[in-house]
């Protein structure tokens, strides 16, 4: 079970961003319904750890910061934190608090930021950071989510796909000292992804991430194979080998994507640097900012000729 230790936070932050709407939805409707998702939220490239020196250099936070538009008009970032390892960080609240700061400082705009608590303690909610010395006083709140609070039975009868993550979260950290059990309810999970109405590309992203989370010794994964082949048959379901093998294809596209996305941006900051020197930080976070392999390419053939970076920032802000 080391591997959901180790990496639980990544499968957190990659399952959110794939279904962040109907993360919201489930876990935080008030936000979801003050959005205008007529415009397509957008997933910001920051490394939050560098605005808060206090988190050690070598720890990984799946942390998601998300450009909105609210239904006031108004342009928001939504950060999300996830909290799911077993044991307390008890710098929790003062990260959430710089992080909150340093972007509304660098991004001149309102910031929303919430979290989803993942350990066992219920006694443990870090929903405030507090700090008061010789009459000054700071207080931050802030929403939060305890996995531990959200009713199962309910989670069983939902169709969003989130609440198939939690319960491959609960169900693990309930039986991870009990594998035969949690054979049992890795089973009925997959059996829910299956039969359970949800689209195709649904399917394949959460079987992958469910699948990871909820990690068996050999024997038994050898098991869940052959249960779910029968399930398959006797169902009338495509082979689950389709999902596996699509999941894998479109696992390598979005790798291939991404790595051309990456370097079009390094290639517009090398020339950028080449030709001015240093380049400002508000340009670096907004070229790693943008996703669109066209508008790089783009941005890319302007960075070579334009004349100087104000120039540039500019065309950059659609200026």
């Amino acid at each position: 079970m080391s591997r959901l230790r180790r990496d639980a936070d990544s499968v957190w932050k990659d399952t959110v961003k794939l279904f962040f709407r109907d993360f919201l939805k489930l876990l935080f409707p008030e936000v979801h319904q003050a959005i205008s998702w007529k415009v397509r939220p957008q997933f910001l490239d920051v490394e939050l750890r560098k605005l808060h020196p206090i988190v050690p250099r070598g720890r990984r936070r799946a942390d998601l910061i998300v450009q909105v538009q609210l239904k006031s008009q108004q342009p928001c970032l939504i950060v999300v934190h996830t909290e799911i390892q077993l044991q307390h960080d008890p710098q929790f609240p003062l990260r959430m608090f710089a992080y909150y700061y340093h972007l509304r400082e660098i991004y001149q705009q309102e910031v929303v930021s919430l979290a989803v608590i993942g350990d066992t303690d219920p006694n443990w909610r870090p929903d405030q950071y507090q700090h008061a010395l010789l009459g000054c006083e700071v207080q931050f709140k802030y929403p939060i989510v305890k996995l531990i609070d959200l009713d199962e039975a309910q989670l069983e009868e939902s169709r969003n796909p989130i609440a198939a993550l939690v319960l491959a979260h609960l169900k693990t950290q309930r039986y991870r000292n009990d594998p035969k059990q949690l054979f049992i309810e890795k089973l009925r999970l997959i059996r829910k992804l299956l039969e359970g109405g949800y689209t195709k590309a649904h399917i394949i992203d959460l079987y992958r991430e469910v699948d990871y989370l909820m990690a068996l010794p050999k024997e038994l994964e050898r098991d869940v194979k052959s249960v779910v082949k029968r399930i398959q048959k006797e169902r009338g379901i495509k082979r689950l080998s389709f999902i596996e093998r699509e999941a894998m294809e479109e696992g390598v596209r979005k790798g291939i994507q991404q790595g051309k996305i990456e370097s079009q941006q390094e290639s517009i900051l090398l020339a950028l640097t080449t030709r001015f020197g240093e380049t400002p930080e508000d340009i670096v976070h907004a070229i790693r900012s943008e996703e669109s392999l066209e508008r790089l390419k783009s941005l890319l053939q302007f960075a070579l000729t334009v004349p100087d970076l104000e120039t540039f920032r500019k065309h950059l802000q659609g200026e």
